[in-house]
């Protein structure tokens, strides 16, 4: 009997790891995409949450309900992010006393449009002003 392998066992055993080898190669570009996008949402959080922690520092009074304000573009890595402002009353409660905050942030990713929002309620005791 001859030892070694034939041309057939050589040539499945061959399709196989080809097989095996691009299933493995096919998940990097997936996995690509999705730490893009894991970027982009970090960011859009990053300047709504930097946003906001700036309105902690403006008085009370100049945040009437209904401001909205956009605010200059911000590019960060090639994408170009919209950030807008606006001030809403908080439902059920006096909007003498407490207002909504939100911050949106749009951007385009992959042809597609992209947000995010951030709230934070401030009180008017606790910044007074």
């Amino acid at each position: 009997m001859r030892k070694g392998f034939t041309l057939a066992e050589i040539a499945v055993s061959l399709g196989i790891v080809s097989l095996l080898l691009l299933f493995v190669l096919n998940l990097f570009p997936s996995a690509l995409v999705a730490q893009k996008g894991a970027e982009e949402r970090l960011q859009a959080g990053s300047l709504a949450r930097s946003l906001l922690e700036q309105q902690l520092d403006v008085p009370f009074g100049q945040l009437p309900v209904g401001l909205r304000r956009s605010l200059p573009a911000v590019n960060r890595d090639g994408v170009l992010y919209q950030v807008q402002l606006q001030v809403d009353a908080s439902q059920g409660v006096d909007a003498r006393f407490l207002r909504v905050l939100r911050v949106m942030v749009r951007w385009q990713s992959r042809g597609q449009q992209r947000s995010l929002q951030r709230e934070l309620h401030k009180h008017r005791l606790a910044h007074q002003q």
